[in-house]
């Protein structure tokens, strides 16, 4: 007995062997690459599916292996377009695989074979033909009245429950419900029920997702459904029907009766029902040798089985998407608000009106492209004769091979390389693009768009998905104002695939016209009104000068800031920025007194300079000022400040002539000369002469300037050049752009002169040679100085302002914020930086604090307070590292973190809306609680150090490290001094 046992086991062994090898040389498939265990057994797949990200793998694959995949051992999933359009033409002789049996519902018992289902071709078209006139576009404008119908259920129960009382709605739940019911209505003119109770009536919803998972994963090995679900054994001992099927069955029931009842209108020939079952009822009567009540069942579960859920997933994706991206929504907004001022939009909003709005459809064609609802690919059966593939490979007969949307919609050829990144604005034409141009673009990314599938067996009802979206969504969004709240958050299903999803809070009277005076147009205060007027409020930027500044030389900002910028007009004010600064420079040198190469850093290249700029202040400053004009900011210039106001009676300013601002809160970023800091937190100025001044000069470099021999060498064809010398006591940076044309430098030195700290006292050539020649700086300096025009040379004095204790008005309904809160010396390359993220934070928090205005500059302040800190506190650290070490390239080889801007990863890294979803709530916890401390001890932690630039090997004494000190404190030191 025990050597039968062994035989048999050694036999299934064998054979277990033998399969998996023969799996492995498969022919034709064997040639294609692919994950190693997919070649063996599609147990790969089950596992790849089960575990939930088979889209991102099939994208990750893809990237890795190139346009074909072997994703089984007979299993080839294809992204090459030309490969894709012979296996889904019109004319296509590629069927549907088993897979698509494991979708089949169960009626009584047993599977039903639907259009969606169906693997046969032949039957498939004989049942396709009587019903495709009643989902062509030109009858959709028979089904409006039940659409509109469902639309104003879903929008009363939102007012009942949500907006009434002023409570979050879990929009994604109600997206669904709005699904489900509408192709109830337009199924049998029957709502599912679920907007009227609010709920998932009877785990229909539930049970559908189930059964989403099973097929999902059991469809990778069809067999295995019929040992499970299938089981014929089990199909004689069970009856049962699933929810989706129960329901279509008794409205078919019911619509029946009602047709022994009352058949035709005899006065007018029409019939009172719009509804599907009333067309699959006619075609019934006119082809009853295909149609019997049996084949409208089948009709009916096909509608609600395919057309609910992908539905609701398209309303879920085109929400989420829009609601985080500010402007998107900011904009869609003001084309449905100029569409209802023209009266070209009626709530609902009708089918033909929806397509008088490109922005909108913009979003839409977006929003599917980067998340359609299926992830796995769309599996056809190779035929007899084979397919040969493009590279060449010749799959035979009985290989599957199919294509996924996600990953055909990220194909860079076709959409760009930011494949990856949410933007309308590809759909439309772009200014430099000409009308036939647009129009070649548009078909190739409507030939690659797989979000219904293709050929002929595209999906019968992505008609009315879309009539269902197009009419909902425009209405939605002109209706309500919406809101994410992060308390809410929640991994959402989609099919065969998860997103990280927000639910939306929905609110009419939240944020919505909360009016933001903020004083001070520096790159703080206009980042704090645009993200105001992003997020629905209503700011009001007040700026001493008449227009946008054109001060300044040279500014950068980096990624921390960056993704701010990036993140306006779809990127189009990062592209700005970038395309006027330093984008075609190789490296940042640094040198030493004796012009020695001390060490060289690669400049960012390609997708990074949407991130990182540097150039000429003023006209990277008039690019932001732009952008808030043209998004409806409201600018009031050349309205200087004299007195702030900051009582429970009136919150803003008072300006020359006497004029009053007021608002709901204050945001001060009237710059390091802060008269808020007096007026709001009652603190003297509290400067404190930091021993440095800093010579700065920006000007044009003629054709004659770039011909002298030490500027020829800065001069670089096709490049930009940037370097940066150091020495006791003094270092500078030189930047060369745009071509040869453009020159910034700045010189920092020890300040021997009672100079003013204004950005127009000027110097002299002189003055500035004469610290050169004590440093002993390399000639390149002379002979840029020597073609400096006198009167761009200015001279800085760089003034040490100790931190505050709190950035807040008594009253907590002002703040400050940039350098009137921290003034950062140049040395932290954080300056302009920390402004910017102190504008977007406290935009967000004011947002999400839901016109709660203390609650919402208290959370600002934690989030924020402790980083700023001691990004502060290092810059005069910073700066004496640089001064006080002898550097030599051997000191810097030994020591090579010693001399670097000191951009660390928990500094460049840090994403300020990330941020803020993940810290708001528990710090608005703290603060409704009333937990105790100091705004250091209640604030997040700063998220790291700068130690890596301290080297023992110098003495602590020579480094200036300003102590933490209370604000009363700083003021009181400051006036003794």
């Amino acid at each position: 007995m025990t050597v039968a046992v062994l035989c048999v086991a050694s036999a299934l062994v064998v054979l277990a062997v033998v399969h998996l090898v023969g799996n492995f040389f498969a022919p034709g498939v064997r040639q294609i690459p692919g994950p190693f265990l997919a070649s063996f057994t599609n147990l790969f797949r089950v596992w790849n599916v089960a575990k939930g990200d088979n889209h991102v793998s099939l994208v990750k694959f893809h990237e890795k292996y190139g346009d074909s995949v072997r994703f089984g051992p007979r299993v080839v999933s294809i992204s090459n377009g030309a490969d894709v359009s012979m296996v889904y033409s019109v004319q296509s002789g590629f069927p549907k695989s088993g897979f698509y049996e494991v979708q089949q519902q169960l009626v009584s018992g047993k599977a039903k074979e639907t259009l969606f289902t169906t693997l046969r071709e032949h039957f498939h078209s004989r049942i396709k033909r009587p019903v495709a006139a009643a989902y062509s576009m030109t009858n959709l404008t028979d089904y409006e009245p039940l659409v509109d119908s469902s639309i104003n259920s879903l929008f009363d129960e939102l007012d009942r429950r949500y907006v009434s009382h002023g409570v979050a709605a879990p929009l994604f739940e109600w997206f669904q419900y709005y699904a489900f019911d509408v192709i109830g209505e337009l199924t049998c003119s029957t709502s599912f029920g679920f907007m009227r109770e609010g709920r998932d009536v009877e785990n229909i919803i539930k049970s559908l997702n189930a059964s989403m998972d099973y097929n999902a994963v059991i469809g990778q090995m069809p067999w295995l459904d019929r040992l499970l679900k299938k089981n014929p054994v089990f199909a004689r001992l069970n009856s049962s029907t699933g929810p989706v099927a129960t329901f279509a069955l008794d409205k078919l029931r019911e619509r029946l009766v009602a047709e022994e009842q009352q058949k035709f209108d005899q006065k007018t020939g029409n019939r009172s029902a719009l509804d599907f079952v009333d067309k699959f009822l006619r075609a019934k009567e006119l082809h009853p040798g295909v149609v019997d009540d049996g084949q409208v069942l089948s009709y009916m579960i096909t509608n609600m089985f395919a057309g609910s859920d992908t539905t609701a997933i398209s309303l879920q994706a085109i929400l989420y998407y829009t609601i985080r991206h500010p402007q998107v929504y900011s904009e869609l907004v003001v084309e449905l608000d100029d569409a209802h001022a023209l009266g070209r939009l009626s709530i609902p909003v009708a089918w033909k009106e929806s397509q008088q709005l490109p922005y909108f459809m913009a979003v839409v064609s977006e929003a599917l492209r980067l998340h359609p609802a299926v992830g796995l690919i769309l599996e056809r059966v190779v035929p007899q004769g084979g397919l040969e593939l493009c590279n060449g490979t010749l799959l035979p007969a009985g290989t599957i091979v199919g294509a996924s949307p996600w990953v055909l919609h990220r194909d860079k050829t076709i959409f760009g390389d930011d494949v990856d990144k949410f933007r309308p604005e590809r759909w439309l034409r772009a200014e430099t693009e000409s009308e036939g141009e647009f129009e070649r673009r548009l078909k190739l990314m409507n030939g690659a768009t797989f979000t219904f599938g293709k050929g002929h067996r595209t999906c019968i009802g992505n008609n009315v998905s879309l009539l269902e979206i197009y009419k909902m969504l425009p209405s939605f969004f002109f209706k309500y104002e919406v809101l994410y709240t992060s308390n809410s958050s929640r991994l959402a299903p989609f099919i065969y695939c998860l997103i990280k999803a927000t639910l939306c809070s929905l609110t009419m009277t939240t944020s919505d016209g909360l009016r933001v005076v903020v004083v001070g147009a520096g790159f703080g205060g206009l980042t704090a009104a645009i993200e105001c007027k992003l997020r629905g409020m209503h700011p009001i930027l007040v700026e001493a000068y008449p227009g946008a500044s054109s001060h300044g030389d040279l500014l950068d900002f980096v990624r921390n800031a960056g993704r701010v910028f990036e993140s306006w007009g779809n990127g189009k004010v990062a592209r700005r920025l970038a395309e006027v600064g330093v984008n075609a420079a190789k490296y940042l040198e640094f040198y030493n007194a004796e012009n020695q190469l001390l060490r060289k850093d690669d400049w960012p290249q390609g997708a990074d300079l949407l991130y990182v700029y540097a150039g000429h202040r003023g006209e990277m400053h008039q690019i932001v000022y732009e952008y808030a004009e043209e998004i409806g900011v409201e600018l009031q210039f050349g309205q200087r400040v004299l007195e702030y106001l900051d009582s429970d009676q009136e919150r803003g300013v008072v300006v020359e002539g006497g004029k009053k601002i007021l608002g709901d809160v204050v945001l001060a970023a009237d710059g390091p000369k802060s008269v808020a800091r007096e007026q709001l937190l009652g603190l003297a100025e509290s400067k404190v002469n930091s021993g440095y001044a800093i010579f700065r000069s920006f000007f044009t470099i003629t054709h004659e300037m770039r011909e002298l021999p030490g500027i020829r060498e800065m001069v670089i064809s096709g490049e930009d050049c940037v370097r940066c010398w150091v020495g006791h006591d003094i270092h500078g940076f030189i930047y060369v752009w745009k071509n040869g044309r453009d020159c910034a430098w700045v010189l920092t030195h020890l300040d021997k002169s009672d100079i003013a700290e204004s950005w127009s006292e000027k110097t002299t050539k002189s003055e500035v040679l004469s610290y050169l020649d004590a440093a002993n700086f390399p000639d390149i300096w002379r002979q840029f100085l020597d073609i400096t025009p006198q009167d761009r040379i200015i001279d800085y004095k760089l003034v040490w302002r100790d931190p505050l204790e709190t950035w807040l008005s008594p009253t907590k309904k002002a703040a400050l914020i940039g350098d009137a809160a921290h003034t950062h010396l140049p040395t932290s390359a954080q300056g302009a930086c920390q402004a910017v993220e102190d504008g977007a934070v406290v935009a967000m928090c004011l947002q999400k604090a839901k016109g709660d205005v203390t609650l919402a500059l208290q959370v600002f302040e934690r989030i924020r307070f402790n980083r700023s800190h001691v990004i502060h506190q290092a810059s005069i650290s910073t700066r004496d590292i640089y001064h006080k070490y002898d550097w030599t390239p051997e000191f810097v080889k030994k020591h090579p973190e010693s001399l670097i801007i000191p951009f660390y990863d928990w500094i460049l890294e840090y994403n300020v809306f990330e941020e803020v979803e993940k810290h708001f709530d528990h710090l608005a916890k703290d603060v409704i609680s009333g937990k105790q401390g100091t705004v250091q001890e209640l604030a997040l932690p700063a998220g790291g150090t700068y130690d890596d630039m301290y080297v023992n090997e110098v003495p602590s004494d020579a480094l200036v490290t300003p102590p933490v000190v209370p604000a009363s404190v700083a003021a009181s030191a400051a006036a003794k001094a």
